[in-house]
């Protein structure tokens, strides 16, 4: 072996005694989402992990040079912590993991992308589905597009994503697969203006983490369904929204509404007589 190989060996040594302790990831991937942290805020974020590790692993962190560690409030005394320019080098690292991950060791696992400017609601979010599915963050048109493959179960998403003028973002993912489910984060006031849209399901944020699992839950279960199951399902689900959210005054004086139910009503009898195929 000459003294490069050497290098190289000690190198990579060194960079795995730093980055591959257990709850070293997390803490890195945490404070990418949402830094700076606090010391309780990270403890949050990485469910599981006790005090006495979390302080372990900064302190080693922080002697690599990936955490910087700043005093905020001297009295009472407040901490933050946010990775340095090397730590977030790092997150590039730590995707590439999780590729290889997907394409060798992960299989039947339900794939997510989760596209909103908003970089700590799509950290949130992630902590919520992984481990139990591949989550994949996006936070303009072009991120979301390189995220998307034939393989994306679900799609959870805000119209207003950066990258252009007006992004589609239903057109975009049919573009790319027509069976990903999609999931649409409404901020505001949920009104008629909601039939104008195409999704699977509808959030209102901001939204608990019971009442997202419960509807990327269902959407999963959904997937591969036939074409008129999938409009029936998707009809329904902004009935029971705008029937929430909408007084019936404004409801029974809607055209749009009452189309609406009709068209669910009918892809009703065509599901009891067996024609859901279309």
């Amino acid at each position: 072996m000459n003294d490069e190989d050497g290098s190289q060996d000690d190198a990579l040594s060194a960079t795995l005694s730093v980055v591959s302790r257990k709850w070293t990831p997390q803490l890195v991937v945490a404070l990418a989402a949402e830094g700076p942290l606090g010391f309780s805020e990270l403890q949050s974020a990485i469910p599981g992990v006790s005090s006495k590790v979390l302080t372990q692993r900064l302190e080693t962190l922080g002697a690599a040079g990936v955490v910087d560690r700043t005093v905020v409030s001297e009295s009472p005394l407040r901490v933050e912590y946010t990775l340095t320019e090397a730590g977030r080098e790092l997150e590039a690292v730590f995707d590439s993991l999780e590729s290889w991950g997907e394409r060798y060791l992960v299989t039947d696992v339900p794939e997510i992308v989760v596209a909103d400017e908003d970089r700590r609601l799509t950290g949130l979010f992630q902590r919520w589905f992984e481990p139990t599915s591949v989550v994949h963050r996006a936070h303009d048109r072009a991120e979301l597009l390189e995220a998307l493959d034939e393989e994306t179960t679900v799609v959870v998403y805000d119209a207003h994503l950066p990258g252009s003028e007006h992004v589609d973002v239903p057109a975009l993912v049919g573009s790319v697969t027509e069976v990903c489910r999609l999931v649409a984060l409404h901020t505001g006031r949920i009104d008629l203006g909601l039939l104008e849209h195409d999704f699977d399901a509808v959030v209102r944020k901001p939204a608990t983490k019971d009442t997202v699992d419960e509807v990327i839950g269902r959407q999963i279960e959904r997937y591969g369904e036939p074409p008129g199951d999938r409009e029936y399902h998707a009809l329904c689900e902004k009935r029971e929204a705008l029937s929430s959210n909408v007084s019936a005054a404004v409801l029974a004086e809607s055209e749009r509404y009452e189309k609406l139910c009709e068209r669910v009503e009918g892809l009703a009898d065509d599901r009891e007589s067996g024609g859901n195929e279309s």
